[in-house]
């Protein structure tokens, strides 16, 4: 696990991330979060200089395989300041919320 530098992986809905263990250096979504979401919970529990890399939807709010495309994101907090860079598109299938 982690005390012994190791992963520990949750399995579950990470909507909101997973505070008990916060704060992280890193965090990755593996699924498209929603068309004008901002991932506030999962920036918070960030360490500063921490990194957020999450595919974001663009388009229109009905997901398929043909336009599900989605903006590659990072997000970087630095102190109390947020910077948020499109690193490229991908296709990814939606988060549940």
């Amino acid at each position: 696990g982690p005390d012994d530098g190791g992963i520990e992986f949750v399995i579950g809905n990470g909507f909101h991330g997973f505070s008990l263990n916060a704060p992280y250096d890193a965090i990755y979504v593996a699924a498209a979060i929603p068309l004008g979401y901002k991932p506030v919970r999962l920036l918070e529990q960030l360490v500063p200089n921490g990194k957020l890399i999450c595919p974001e939807r663009i388009g229109e709010l009905n997901w398929d395989v043909k336009t599900g495309l989605s903006e590659y994101v990072l997000y970087t907090k630095k102190n109390k300041v947020i910077t948020r860079e499109v690193v490229g598109e991908v296709s990814f299938m939606p988060l549940q919320v």
